[in-house]
């Protein structure tokens, strides 16, 4: 079932794609609301950033053109710089006639370690109320990584589907050009901000979803640029859909303890960012490091057929990585000082040393002596340009 509008831009035409398109799969036709806030939540942040309104031409949630308020405020208030606040205005409200929201409880489902650990945690073993029992997992295509490996995504939705169908959850995959409009994807943008896309897909089928479950990256003490959206998923809630946050408070090592005792996850724990092959993890992209290394301290490295069966240290310790990410470094190093690991506590200890005297040392020296060789020649151009009688005198130089 393909689901689509047209978006018409004043400033990114050559920027962006001219419709907005997601594909569910039929049984959810009926579970589709006549409302517009799937297609708002999903494109909010790019009108931000281009500094354009909008106009919706439909309907909209009362309660989400009320959220979306608080939300543009907060995205302003932290990079005003990327995101201006942008007028939203609508041909019509929706209908806010919902006694009570639908039962259905869903969160995304990537095979990795924070959303598996969402996922667990909400079934029947480990949640007694059956109000929040997982019903429905989504999987979005491609959102997972940023290189586009189709028998990869094939993969997975045939292995998670299965998963699903074994432990009677129903699997929603979707496919959306959504990543395409968001043109200004510099890394950190798009950390802010790529939960819109999430929620704008959970919204589609309102009808069916009155709760999605969006998992947290990082815990609460991290910096900004990785919890934003701790802040900002709340506010993208509608009329029939409450979207929160779950594993906020719970560290990258106390997920993967708990996830360990789940054979399933031995077979299905995928985490790999930059080389996707199916359900298999390369081992050397700075996610599989920091899986690998977290498994191997648990004791259970050996267990997942989805990894290598070594860590590639060498790999954590050249790893580059920028200031704003040394957040990740220190926390890995403290995970292994906790279990006792001097071999990984020096890794990452080493890799973060390592790139402070690359960024704050080596880069700043360097460019300072490139922009004092390349001075002379600067000064000479325009010279050149502006006297005659210099670039005559160059050019006998030249010729001699």
């Amino acid at each position: 079932m393909h689901i689509s509008s047209r978006v018409i831009s004043e400033s990114l035409a050559d920027s962006i794609p001219d419709t907005l398109s997601f594909t569910l799969p039929k049984t959810y036709q009926s579970s589709i609301p006549e409302d517009m806030n799937g297609f708002l939540t999903a494109l909010l942040p790019v009108a931000m950033f281009a500094g354009e309104d909008i106009h919706v031409e439909g309907s909209v949630s009362t309660t989400l053109l009320y959220n979306l308020r608080e939300y543009q405020k907060t995205l302003h208030f932290w990079r005003p710089q990327w995101f201006s606040i942008v007028a939203v205005t609508y041909d019509s409200l929706a209908p806010s006639d919902i006694v009570q929201r639908p039962q259905g409880i869903m969160s995304s489902f990537s095979g990795g370690a924070d959303s598996m650990y969402t996922f667990l945690s909400h079934l029947p073993e480990y949640e007694e109320n059956p109000d929040f029992q997982m019903t429905h997992t989504l999987f979005i295509e491609s959102f997972d990584t940023p290189i586009i490996d189709h028998p990869t995504q094939r993969n997975k939705v045939v292995a998670y589907g299965a998963l699903m169908e074994k432990l009677d959850i129903a699997f929603v995959p979707c496919a959306t050009n959504a990543k395409d409009f968001y043109y200004f994807n510099n890394g950190y943008a798009m950390a802010m901000t790529y939960p819109a896309m999430l929620i704008g897909v959970a919204q589609l089928i309102g009808k069916k979803i009155g709760t999605f479950h969006y998992s947290a990256d990082n815990t609460h003490d991290f910096p900004m640029i990785s919890t934003i959206s701790h802040t900002l998923v709340p506010l993208l809630s509608t009329d029939a859909l409450r979207a929160d946050v779950f594993g906020a408070s719970v560290t990258k090592m106390e997920k993967l303890e708990r996830i360990v005792l789940w054979p399933e996850s031995y077979e299905h724990l995928t985490v790999c960012w930059e080389k996707p092959d199916g359900l298999h993890n390369c081992g050397e992209c700075v996610k599989c490091c920091h899986t690998t290394a977290g498994l191997d301290m648990l004791g259970a490295l050996e267990k997942y057929t989805t990894f290598p069966p070594t860590v590639n240290r060498q790999k954590i310790r050249s790893r580059l990585q920028n200031p704003e990410f040394f957040y990740f470094s220190k926390t890995w190093a403290e995970f292994a000082r906790a279990y006792g690991r001097k071999d990984y506590v020096f890794d990452f200890t080493y890799v973060l040393w390592r790139n402070r005297i690359l960024h704050f040392f080596i880069f700043p020296i360097s460019h300072f002596f490139t922009k004092l060789i390349r001075t002379p020649f600067v000064i000479s151009k325009k010279l050149k340009e502006y006297s005659p009688w210099y670039a005559r005198f160059i050019y006998l130089i030249k010729k001699t």
